[in-house]
C-alpha cells in the first residue's frame, strides 16, 4: 500500500504544526480515511499530551526520531493507514548568512 504522505513544517516554532496535523488527521478519520501521525519533533510534547488525553486510538500517532522516519513510514502502511502526516521539527539555520 502507499499511503500518501504530507510533511507539515515550518522554519518558525510554535507556528502551529502540531495543532494543525492533530486537527487533518481527525478531519481524515471523520471523513473514513485511515491516518497515521508521525511526530518527528524531539520535544514532542503536543502529540503527547493529545495521545493521552483521548479515548480513541485513531489516528494512530508513532514518535520517531527523524533517522527513523522510512521505518516509521512501513510501520504505518503496514497499519493500513491511506494518509500519513508528519510532523515536523521547526528549523534554525546552522549559521547567518555571510554577504
Amino acid at each position: 500500500m502507499n499511503a500518501k504522505t504530507v510533511a507539515l513544517a515550518n522554519l518558525k516554532g510554535g507556528a502551529g504544526k502540531s495543532t494543525t496535523t492533530i486537527n487533518l488527521a481527525v478531519a481524515a478519520e471523520e471523513q473514513g480515511i485511515p491516518t497515521a501521525i508521525i511526530d518527528i519533533d524531539p520535544e514532542q510534547q503536543a502529540s503527547a499530551r493529545w495521545k493521552d488525553g483521548r479515548s480513541t486510538p485513531r489516528p494512530e500517532l508513532l514518535s520517531a526520531v527523524y533517522t527513523r522516519l522510512p521505518q516509521s513510514i512501513t510501520d504505518a502502511e503496514r497499519a493500513e493507514a491511506g494518509l500519513i502526516l508528519i510532523d515536523c521539527p521547526a528549523l534554525f539555520p546552522l549559521s547567518p548568512l555571510k554577504p
